[in-house]
């Protein structure tokens, strides 16, 4: 399994920082470099594009990629201890899942990796929830986006997305049901939502973060859910 995004992008980001930095103070003739090089364009794509990706605003903050690294930030900067220690028991998922990739489930057996990884994906799913989810829980403003999306994408495949681990909603359905009919004058919908959040946790997947959603679809154009 290959490095994340941002843990293949951090020398880059440090460098870009440093050059436009530099060229803000730099000078010839009297003349500004910066303002002689991005005001050659109607787009200002030097400008556009540090904004877009190295500012205060940019795609690094809003993934809050710094926070995978120990700090300041430079070119000498290392992983945390806990970014380490996550990346380690992902990739002991990830290698569980390579060697049981088929979902051979039928409806009275779960598929294999259900039984073979569970240590494993259990063993990082605490992890996670101990060291990253409790500090900004019910929020996730502060987590990596790198340990983010690995963590989405393995809760994904273990659950709906194709091996199927999590329990099934249809045995809870009259509960559900019963639950619905007590309680809907005077909760409504509000049940129905905190029911189905309760499903979803109970079964190993996670509700979706607003934030994060709007933050994946700006820069990949596909939706991805941050445990919530």
């Amino acid at each position: 399994m290959g490095k994340q995004w941002y843990q293949r992008r951090v020398h880059d980001f440090v460098n870009v920082r440093t050059y436009y930095y530099a060229l803000e103070h730099a000078q010839s003739e009297g003349i500004n470099c910066k303002d002689l090089l991005t005001s050659q364009d109607k787009v200002e794509i030097i400008k556009a594009t540090f904004e877009y990706i190295v500012a205060g605003t940019g795609l690094w903050a809003k993934g809050f990629c710094s926070s995978c690294y120990t700090s300041p930030l430079n070119h000498t900067s290392k992983l945390t201890e806990n970014t380490m220690a996550f990346f380690a028991l992902y990739r002991t998922v990830s290698d569980c899942f390579e060697a049981n990739p088929d979902n051979n489930r039928t409806e009275t057996k779960k598929s294999e990796a259900c039984t073979q990884c569970a240590i494993d994906y259990n063993n990082l799913l605490t992890f996670y929830k101990q060291y990253f989810l409790r500090d900004q829980f019910p929020y996730l403003d502060g987590i990596c986006f790198d340990i983010l999306d690995a963590m989405n994408s393995t809760q994904h495949k273990w659950g709906t997305g194709h091996y199927h681990c999590g329990r099934e909603l249809r045995g809870n359905l009259p509960l559900i049901g019963a639950l619905l009919v007590v309680f809907d004058d005077t909760c409504g919908l509000l049940c129905v939502g905190e029911i189905w959040t309760w499903h979803r946790e109970s079964s190993g997947e996670s509700s979706c973060s607003e934030t994060h959603q709007q933050f994946y679809k700006s820069s990949s154009g596909e939706h991805k859910c941050s445990s919530r």
